[in-house]
């Protein structure tokens, strides 16, 4: 019985579940741009985004917080662009 873990005995499918639809960076980057677009601060954004956590699982917030350090960056490049 030892090392199978929370399986329970039980074989694991070789196929995994699909991704959910909020779970994928495009999306996230989407979201993400809006908010910006929209007034909302970086923080204000990394804390919504720490709060869906709860709700969609810390792998899915993890990919809002990669994608929102994308638009981030991008939306300081595009700043300093139109700076010059």
């Amino acid at each position: 019985m030892r090392g199978r873990g929370w399986t329970c005995g039980r074989a694991r499918s070789p196929r995994s579940p699909p991704s959910p639809p909020w779970a994928t960076p495009d999306r996230n980057s989407v979201h993400v741009a809006a908010g910006l677009n929209v007034g909302l601060s970086r923080e204000e954004i990394i804390e919504i985004v720490m709060q869906m956590a709860v709700y969609a699982g810390f792998p899915a917030a993890i990919n809002g917080l990669v994608a929102a350090q994308a638009v981030f960056e991008r939306h300081a490049a595009a700043a300093e662009e139109g700076a010059r």
